[in-house]
């Protein structure tokens, strides 16, 4: 029996899973396997933003590399630009948005376990077929144990 978590994967440039995230391109770097950490390159367009929402069985981690993103939690908001990592422990309230009217680029991670690739791919083949709206959404996200929380 092989065990993915004991081999070395490489992903290069241009290679990874793309997807449309609620009009955010994001390219998952990660092999996909929930045993294994989640990587991602993420662009975050100006303007772009993500309601608050947690995550059930994954801690999420960003760190921005380019311009200035606003974190929001229970705690209030926090600007963060390059350079700054951000942990978000599973079951902690979060958003995110850029409002800087610049465009940003942060990496994500997530802790094994999670369903954080499954969100993304949802939310894009769900895009492509019709609009997506609050219940879209949240029905996307309940079924990867995330949630979505009223705002």
């Amino acid at each position: 029996m092989s065990d993915s978590a004991n081999k070395v994967t490489i992903t290069r440039p241009g290679q990874g899973r793309s997807y449309n995230v609620l009009g955010a391109p994001i390219t998952v770097l990660s092999s996909g396997d929930k045993r294994e950490l989640f990587f991602a390159h993420h662009p975050v367009p100006a303007g772009f933003g993500v309601p608050m929402h947690l995550h059930h069985d994954e801690d999420e981690m960003a760190y921005v590399v380019e311009g200035e993103i606003t974190f929001e939690t229970a705690d209030g908001e926090t600007l963060a630009g390059p350079g700054t990592f951000v942990h978000l422990p599973r079951g902690v309230a979060h958003g995110f948005s850029n409002r800087s009217g610049r465009d940003a680029l942060m990496v994500v991670a997530a802790s094994a376990g999670g369903a954080l690739e499954g969100v993304f791919r949802e939310l894009d083949e769900e895009a492509r077929k019709a609009p997506l709206d609050g219940p879209a959404i949240g029905g996307v996200l309940a079924r990867n144990r995330l949630e979505l929380l009223a705002g």
